[in-house]
């Protein structure tokens, strides 16, 4: 039960990543993170251990009551994204990259096929931003 998976969400409701029902007690009870319920309303640890825990319900035993297990987490200090942010527009690199056939050591691009393909060996130099 305590292996189960939570999603996280930063604090603009964006999904950052997925925890066990373990780290998302400790989160909740540090007061790092808020529960979020069916309706969307968010609890911390004290106002979501107070809830009655249906029959249905997935819950969790203490030494002195039972808690609900929460399926979100909201936290309350991270708003980064799990997404790797993209490689900045004005960056050479990305910008080459970009380029069908481009190669980052040179900077250069063939115009033709490779002269394996009975192409020829013209080389122009590529440029990444156009006027």
């Amino acid at each position: 039960m305590l292996s189960t998976s939570v999603l996280v969400l930063n604090r603009l409701y964006q999904p950052v990543h997925v925890t066990s029902v373990r780290r998302a007690i400790i989160l909740l009870y540090r007061g790092a993170a808020k529960a979020v319920d069916e309706q969307y309303q968010t609890f911390d640890f004290e106002s979501w251990a107070e809830l009655a825990v249906a029959v249905h319900d997935e819950s969790i035993g203490t030494s002195s009551r039972r808690l609900k297990v929460p399926r979100v987490i909201l936290l309350q200090a991270y708003s980064g994204c799990s997404v790797r942010p993209r490689a900045r527009a004005g960056h050479l690199s990305s910008a080459v990259l970009r380029e069908p056939g481009a190669s980052i050591s040179s900077g250069y691009r063939s115009s033709a096929p490779p002269t394996s393909r009975t192409g020829t060996s013209s080389w122009r130099r590529s440029n990444p931003w156009p006027r």
